[in-house]
């Protein structure tokens, strides 16, 4: 009877935890699958998870300056980030 117990409370455990990571991971999911879609698909009336069309046209216009200057604000970010760090420390 202890058995029995314990099994199906393992069994409700673990069926509780992949509910709980479904939940946590869904939106993560549903954010990469968005990234490879057009920007007409992304924006449309009637999502679907996965993309009708795959490209990847936007990670290729994060790295073109013209476009979005990634550099310089990663650049930024690396600058600012110790910096404040530092300053932080000796206050």
């Amino acid at each position: 009877m202890a058995t029995n117990k314990r099994v199906l409370g393992r069994i409700g455990f673990y069926l509780g935890l992949a509910v709980f990571l479904i939940i946590t991971l869904f939106p993560f999911f549903v954010m990469l699958m968005t990234s490879f879609k057009s920007a007409k698909e992304a924006i449309s009336l009637h999502p679907t998870i996965l993309p009708q069309e795959w490209t990847l046209q936007h990670y290729i216009d994060i790295f073109n300056p013209l476009i979005f200057p990634f550099v310089d604000y990663f650049r930024n970010s690396m600058v600012v980030s110790p910096t404040s760090s530092v300053i932080a420390v000796f206050l």
